[in-house]
């Protein structure tokens, strides 16, 4: 390969040519990355079953999973774990199965599931998977809780939307939750129990579909729209109607609470209560890409905030990724100046020259190659890439050494040359 590259010098120097164009060309459309995807093959099952004692949430809903997806292809290890109120099952997948279908089999087998306590909510089945957090941002001002945690919906849905940003978690606030108090006089003040109201909400708080009607205009879809989302719609609803026509409803018997969960959890930044949004980079997405879209919508955003309310970017960590890109960089072009002035004193400016031209040629090549293994570019293939660096520049240099040597010391054609010094120190 040496002596045949050697001999036909056209065909070196296209390929080197063909080498650089396509190199630059895949390198600007990898995917940039703060660390590698990695697959924990591991699908996890949460069951909320609030009030319950562990004992009943492991009979009434750990151990009808594990019954029902025993059998289930790819298993290859179940854990459970049985806590008050809440049952959670992880499924590790066996090696050589796909981690999606075992999940979609998995999922199909416990929505198939029809005996669940009553009280207890909808399992929820998903895949673990690692998210890389590109950056966060930081919603904070002179405003209550629940106003901030509106305008942090309210941005996570714009940069869904306007900066197609599909991953966006908001993160240091509790919950929303509305919660009812009954008042135990005003249920005897009009005899009901507490379970009649409790059921009196559950028939209210519904949609249903109510079949269709054909007509010469085409087909009318009917439907009932009675679900209530906020605390006022729970305090309108109607409890019973009584004889004189009068209704009673929820808010004549309890108090609504259109609040948050009890949780301790405080946030603050810059010295205000805050909310926080996390920005992930999931699928093909480019983490500096995303990165800078983000700050970008940050500073645009601020001019359509309400008065005391402001956005404000943290936790960059495509800092890290940046840094290692440019030590990579500032590395790479100290060796090309390294090896050009080591060879140019000791040898030839001819021999080099293209010595050094075939740093980036070994660099470009190996990107040819990177999405067609699977390999982004983050910080561990960075790493490697400097490690590699020092290598190749110590190759080059010791490689132009032996055939300049070679040359001097047995003359001859210059083709003879440089494969005996090549060889001379190969392995």
């Amino acid at each position: 390969m040496i002596r045949w590259f050697t001999q036909n010098g056209v065909a070196a120097n296209l390929l080197a040519g063909i080498v650089i164009v396509a190199g630059l060309f895949t390198a600007t459309s990898i995917k940039l990355e703060l660390f590698p995807e990695l697959d924990l093959d591991t699908v996890s099952i949460a069951v909320p079953y609030p009030g319950a004692a562990p004992e009943e949430v492991e009979s009434g809903i750990v151990e009808l999973i594990e019954d029902r997806i025993q059998d289930v292809e790819g298993i290859k290890k179940i854990t459970a774990t049985a806590a008050e109120g809440y049952g959670s099952v992880f499924i590790e997948v066996e090696r050589g199965y796909d981690a999606t279908d075992v999940s979609d089999k998995i999922k199909a087998r416990v929505d198939a599931i029809d005996n669940f306590p009553e009280d207890a909510e909808e399992p929820t089945v998903e895949e673990l998977l690692i998210r890389n957090e590109v950056i966060s941002l930081a919603v904070y001002g002179d405003a209550d809780v629940k106003t901030l945690k509106e305008v942090a919906e309210y941005i996570r849905d714009e940069l869904n939307v306007r900066e197609s940003i599909t991953q966006v978690d908001i993160k240091g606030v509790a919950e929303f939750e509305i919660s009812i108090n009954v008042s135990e006089i005003a249920l005897r003040q009009y005899g009901l129990t507490f379970d009649e109201v409790v059921q009196a909400i559950r028939r209210t708080s519904v949609d249903i579909p109510g079949g269709s009607i054909k007509s010469r205009g085409g087909e009318i879809l009917l439907r009932t729209t009675g679900k209530a989302y906020t605390g006022a719609g729970f305090a309108d609803m109607p409890v019973i109607t009584r004889a004189d026509g009068a209704v009673v409803r929820v808010r004549d018997l309890a108090t609504v609470d259109d609040g948050f969960v009890d949780d301790p959890l405080v946030t603050v930044f810059n010295g205000q209560r805050a909310v926080l949004l996390r920005i992930f980079a999931m699928g093909d997405e480019s983490a500096l890409d995303v990165s800078e879209r983000v700050q970008s919508f940050a500073r645009e955003i601020n001019r359509d905030l309400p008065e005391g309310i402001q956005v404000e970017t943290f936790r960059d960590f495509t800092y890290y990724l940046k840094g290692r890109l440019q030590m990579l960089i500032k590395n790479g072009i100290y060796g090309l100046m390294l090896v050009l002035l080591i060879l140019t004193l000791f040898l030839r400016p001819s021999l080099a020259f293209f010595v050094m031209l075939g740093i980036p040629i070994s660099f470009l090549g190996s990107m040819l190659f990177l999405p067609a293994l699977g390999i982004s570019i983050n910080l561990a293939s960075l790493f490697g890439f400097i490690l590699v660096l020092g290598i190749v520049v110590d190759d080059a240099i010791i490689i132009g050494e032996s055939v300049f040597t070679q040359f001097q010391k047995h003359g001859g054609p210059g083709v003879e040359a440089s494969v005996a010094g090549t060889k001379r120190v190969s392995i």
